[in-house]
């Protein structure tokens, strides 16, 4: 069994390094993507080290200065370089396994448009070799709690269109905006096998 957690820490992750620590070695999990981790190019990441784990930054460390998503990973996961240097996504590979972290941040770079910037991230997926069994989690800044929400149809059918499925658990985002609860489900999996468990805190 693969233990994978994800985790949206906002606003950066270097105040919260002890907690994510504990919730390593608490639950001995095996990788860990974090999003909007905001590690700058000029961090000494040192302090970031975990025994038993390497972290592995996106590779808009190096084209953006930033990376928005990193991962501690036990030793025995193999990083791949696969995709765009704008995605801010790591991909593992262990045995017949690709695990696929990713952040698709709101704000497009230079000459994209919101689609182009959503079609970079969904064809990285899609170029997983085809035997692998997928599993791509992350924050997709789709909310597929909602039917009528942006990109929401063209999710589903570039899905569909490749045999692979969906998997939500439900409510990931909610804050007070103007004293109302806004609330939203924008972390999920993409996968083309349903032999995991899924589950939220």
């Amino acid at each position: 069994m693969i233990n994978v957690f994800y985790w949206n820490c906002g606003a950066g992750l270097l105040s919260k390094i002890d907690y994510v620590r504990n919730l390593i070695f608490t639950n001995d999990v095996d990788i860990f993507f974090i999003a909007e981790s905001e590690i700058k190019s000029e961090f000494d990441i040192g302090c970031l080290t975990i025994p038993g784990y390497d972290l592995i930054c996106a590779r808009t460390i190096e084209t953006r200065n930033k990376a928005r998503l990193i991962c501690f990973a036990k030793h025995r996961y193999e990083v791949k370089e696969i995709g765009s240097d704008l995605n801010d996504l790591v991909t593992l590979v262990t045995g017949d396994f690709v695990i696929i972290g990713l952040y698709r941040g709101f704000k497009c770079f230079e000459q994209e448009t919101e689609l182009s910037n959503l079609t970079r991230i969904l064809d990285t997926i899609a170029g997983v070799e085809k035997n692998k069994k997928l599993i791509a989690i992350g924050d997709f800044n789709i909310d597929i709690g909602r039917s009528n929400a942006k990109f929401y149809e063209y999710l589903h059918d570039w899905v569909d269109t490749r045999a692979l499925s969906i998997c939500s658990v439900g409510i990931t985002r909610s804050r007070w905006v103007n004293d109302q609860l806004q609330e939203s489900a924008l972390d999920f999996v993409i996968s083309n096998n349903d032999n995991f468990n899924l589950t939220k805190e």
